[in-house]
């Protein structure tokens, strides 16, 4: 895989993940899948985007718990499909990529939100996303 900008490897993650949004995270054959999902549809993808998508499944539950903690009037599955799978991207990224500060995070999944949400996706995602507390 090539080396592509941090924003083109969430976009690939997020079509993935939004694509295969039922796959377990035990599939043996994710990266595979994933790299053939990239190339079919000629987007780009590196090993960046590849962690977003393997630590994404891989984490899950956890992620779905810290959502579930700061959405209180939100219940996962109320929350559309596309502002849920850009959400857990972006708390994977705020709770375990230290290098990647909170906001950062925040803004590329409000410019992901605008891309392939609603009209209300951006301040959904924004609103949902500013709780967080960064992990030290």
């Amino acid at each position: 895989m090539k080396t592509i900008s941090r924003h083109q490897a969430r976009e690939a993650a997020f079509l993935f993940l939004f694509g295969n949004f039922l796959e377990t995270p035990d599939n043996d054959n994710a990266q595979h899948d994933f790299e053939a999902f990239c190339k079919y549809f000629n987007h780009p993808a590196d090993s960046y985007s590849w962690e977003l998508v393997d630590g994404t499944r891989k984490n899950l539950p956890t992620l779905n718990q810290k959502i579930i903690e700061i959405s209180k009037h939100w219940k996962l599955e109320r929350m559309n499909t596309v502002d849920l799978t850009i959400l857990r991207i972006a708390t994977y990224e705020i709770l375990f990529c230290v290098d990647v500060p909170k906001t950062v995070a925040i803004n590329e999944a409000i410019e992901l939100a605008k891309s392939y949400g609603s009209e209300e996706s951006p301040s959904f995602v924004n609103g949902i996303l500013d709780k967080f507390e960064k992990p030290s």
